[in-house]
Parts: C-alpha cells; structure tokens; sequence
C-alpha cells in the first residue's frame, strides 16, 4: 500500500511549514499548527486504515527527520524520562506520535512556547502534569491554562497516585487561587489522597484554622541549619499540624500507594534530624536506631541549643519527634513485599509496623482522627 498522491503531496507541504502536527485517527484528518492557525488535510485511504496511518506517520518522519522509520521505538524509554536533547523537541512535536509530545513533554528542556504547541498537540491530564513540574512552564503563559485543566479534570481521577500528585503539582505551581485551594482542602478530609497531596507539597501548603495557626514568624518554607533549629521547627505548631496530616492519612490510607507517598513526605520532612538515607526496616531496629540518635544529639549538639530545646520542650517530644524521622518506607517494606491488601484489612497489616510511630504521635499530644 502506498499513501495517495495528493496526501503526499499536502503532507510535504503541511510537514514544512507546521511548527506542531496532530493526527485525528477517528475522523481520518491531520492538522497542523502554523503562525497560531489550524490546517487541515482530510485523509483519503486507499486501504486499510490503520496501515494507512502509518505509511502516514513513516512519512512524516522521513520529512521531519529524515528517518522513514517513524518515530523511533527503542527510545521511547528514554525520551520518557526527559533524557532527550532540546534540538529535536520542536521537531518531534511534527511527527503526530503521542509518545513523542510526551517526550516533549517530559524533557528538562523545554520551553513556554514548546509547552503551548504541545499541549495544542495532546491536552491530557498526564501532559499537563508533566510540563507543570518545569519552572519555565509554570511562569510562562502557558502555566495557568494547564492548572485549570488539571483542577477541573482532578474530580474525575481515580487512582490515588495521580490525585496526590496532581494535588501536589497545583499547590506547587501557585497557579491556584485561595478559593480553589480551600477547595482540595475540603476534599482532603474526605479522601485521604488529597491530604497526602497536600503533605507532598510541604508543610507550607497546610491550612490551618484561626485557632490551629501559630504565633510564630517563622518561615518554614526556609530550612534551618542545625539539628536543635530542625527539631524546634518540626515541634512548632505548624510542624505539629503537619505531623496530624500525616497520622490521619496514615490511619485513613486504602492502599499501598497512599501509605508510602505518606511515609516519604514525612521523611522528607524531618530528614535533616535523622541525616540519615539508611531508614530501619522493623520496629526493633527503628527503635535502637532512634536511641542512637537522641544520643548523639545530646553530645554532639551545641550545650547552650540543646539546653534551649529542652526548656522548650519535653524530653519524651524530643525523643519521639527523632523517631519520626526515622519513619519511612522502609518500615512497610516488608509487609508489602507479602501482602497486596487494601483498605481496613491492609491497615491492620500495618500496625505492628507503624505503632511505634503512632505512640511517638501520641506523646507529642498530637490528637489523632480514627
């Protein structure tokens, strides 16, 4: 089967002067995008229709590139991960392959005005995600259209996955106004996945009430430098606030993926307490390993801090706030590795290996939310 003359031909032309070209499989049509206009070429398939698009698509890569084999399969691996070079990401954006705009999309190097022909390309919720995790995107004009899809498109994801990092990704970008924000908050309390979005973020994207906020000034946006400086922060009210998110999504998660997402913002927050990669893997070892810390702590630490601290506070919320840290994924690991359950009876699961981190919780005078 060869691909009819007169498509040829509109193909070449179209292939020349389109900066992003998109194909419309259903209605047999490809457009393309050229000086913010749309052209259009109606298909006319002389045979079958799915090898005709792809004589289509061969086609417009020995145009585009130069190469009639299309768009090359055996680096779709990479090119999903963003490691292609930005001096073929406007020319993959005329090869009517979705995982080439995802390429597109994915990469570090990409520009506002690439996002904006990619996103014309393919406008789906896993496009918008992937160019909003880039500075330049965020701030360009291209940044607020794709927030708005994700918020209006947010209600109909399912996967809890997908919410928590969409969740993440709006809070993130700022590109959400107050309103919208109270909004996921809202639904934060109903399912657990937007919480934990909310707890990806950072405890800087938490709301507070009036009666939860703190008098404190400071910016927890801004890390600290010492140990005794990281656990005042992480003892604030706010730091507190953060931790209840964190036990309620753990008391509240339905599957593997909300527990760990969990368990890793909360060890990205407390991380520079523990300074350590190396997370226990049981209850026992969590225990010795915080042991050991609290004790380094107290010698290591500056007489005159640690003293501070410790008129601050407790020495029972100091102890438990470094056995936090030590909380990870790591900690689950192991009951995962033997268990698929879900929901109520996965929680279960849970708890030899996560009550050291509720008690902890509990001797901070968190209250919890069963």
């Amino acid at each position: 089967m060869d691909l009819s003359q007169e498509d040829s031909l509109r193909l070449n032309v179209l292939a020349k002067t389109s900066v992003a070209i998109r194909i419309d499989e259903n209605q047999q049509v490809i457009f393309g995008l050229a000086d913010s206009k749309e052209r259009r070429i109606d298909l006319k398939p002389s045979g079958n229709t799915g090898q005709y698009l792809r004589l289509i698509r061969e086609h417009l890569s020995n145009v585009v590139l130069g190469t009639p084999g299309g768009y090359p399969v055996f680096i779709q691996r990479w090119t999903r991960s963003g490691a292609l070079g930005a001096e073929r990401l406007s020319k993959l954006l005329c090869l009517g392959e979705t995982e080439a705009i995802v390429a597109v999309a994915a990469s570090p190097n990409i520009t506002d005005t690439l996002a904006g022909r990619a996103w014309w390309c393919l406008p789906t919720a896993e496009v918008a995600r992937l160019m909003l995790s880039r500075t330049q995107v965020i701030q360009g004009r291209t940044g607020p259209p794709l927030a708005q899809f994700l918020l209006e498109h947010l209600p109909f994801e399912i996967e809890s996955t997908v919410i928590i990092q969409t969740v993440h990704i709006l809070l993130v970008s700022e590109l959400i106004d107050q309103s919208a924000k109270a909004q996921l908050w809202a639904q934060g309390q109903k399912n657990p996945a937007y919480l934990i979005g909310f707890l990806s973020a950072g405890p800087e994207y938490m709301i507070q009430t009036d009666s939860q906020k703190s008098s404190e000034t400071e910016d927890l946006a801004q890390l600290s430098n010492t140990v005794a400086q990281h656990i005042e922060r992480a003892l604030s009210q706010t730091g507190k606030h953060y931790l209840e998110g964190c036990t309620r999504a753990l008391r509240t998660a339905t599957d593997m993926d909300s527990v760990v997402e969990t368990l890793e913002a909360l060890h990205r927050f407390l991380m520079p307490i523990a300074d350590t990669q190396q997370l226990p893997r049981t209850p026992h070892l969590l225990s010795i390993a915080a042991r050991e810390r609290f004790n380094w702590v107290a010698s290591k630490i500056d007489d005159a801090e640690f003293a501070l601290i410790l008129n601050r506070h407790p020495e029972t919320e100091i102890k438990a706030i470094i056995l936090l840290s030590l909380v990870g994924e790591p900690l689950v690991a192991p009951i995962f590795a033997v268990t698929d359950a879900s929901g109520s009876l996965m929680r279960k699961k849970l708890t030899p290996a996560l009550d050291p981190a509720f008690a902890a919780i509990k001797a901070l005078g968190i209250a919890e939310d069963h």
